[in-house]
This record gives C-alpha cells, structure tokens and sequence, in this order.
C-alpha cells in the first residue's frame, strides 16, 4: 500500500500536479514575491526556499496566499514559517 500511495505523490494524480512539481513552482513564485524580493530580505529568501524544498504544505499554503489579495497574510504566514523552522 504504501508503494501506491508513493507512486501516487510522486507522479501526482489527475490534473493534481507531482509534489516536485508544486515544489517548483512555489520556489518560482517565492522568487518574484515582491515581500522576499529585496536585497535585505535575501537570507529570508533562501530560507523560505529551504522550507518549501522540505515540507509540502508550506509550499501548497504559500501557493494559495500567493493567489490571494491578501499582502498581510501572507506576510505573516512566511515570518511565522520562518520564527518556527528548526
């Protein structure tokens, strides 16, 4: 069972993209996000990138804020990943 449900994450399921791929595409939109897109918010670029690259639901939750209208949100959302990354 647990093959299948690898196989599965791993290839993605009907129009639900692979994680590599969801992966990919929050760190393509952390990279034009105009709230780490600065050079004094470098280091917190790379951080975030790091925690994207190592939890998928981080990534996911960010893709939907960055969707959003909602600036401050998502502001607080990346400071509080970053306050807690161990």
């Amino acid at each position: 069972m647990t093959k299948v449900a690898d196989s599965l994450a791993a290839d993605g399921v009907g129009d639900f993209p692979s994680t590599p791929e969801r992966r990919k595409t929050a760190i393509h939109k952390i990279k034009q996000d105009p709230l780490l897109n600065s050079p004094t918010k470098k280091r917190d670029r790379v951080s975030f990138i790091g925690c994207v690259t190592t939890n998928i639901a981080v990534a996911d939750s960010y893709m939907e804020l960055y969707g959003s209208d909602d600036d401050e949100l998502r502001g607080d959302f990346i400071q509080d990943i970053l306050q807690h990354r161990t």
